[in-house]
């Protein structure tokens, strides 16, 4: 349960600083590298998909 929440709070971050770069352009260079470091974390650290 704990990793859904993690996950939706995650999410939800996510699209705030994608607002932040498209409408609001409130601070873009530390929004964008919160956006690429959150990018390189799920790339680096996602959880691998089983190929059955």
């Amino acid at each position: 349960m704990l990793k859904r929440i993690l996950a939706w709070m995650t999410l939800a971050g996510f699209i705030l600083l994608i607002l932040n770069l498209l409408v609001f352009r409130y601070q873009p260079t530390l929004s964008l590298t919160v956006y690429l470091a959150i990018v390189v974390a799920f790339i680096f650290w996602g959880k691998k998909q089983d190929k059955k």
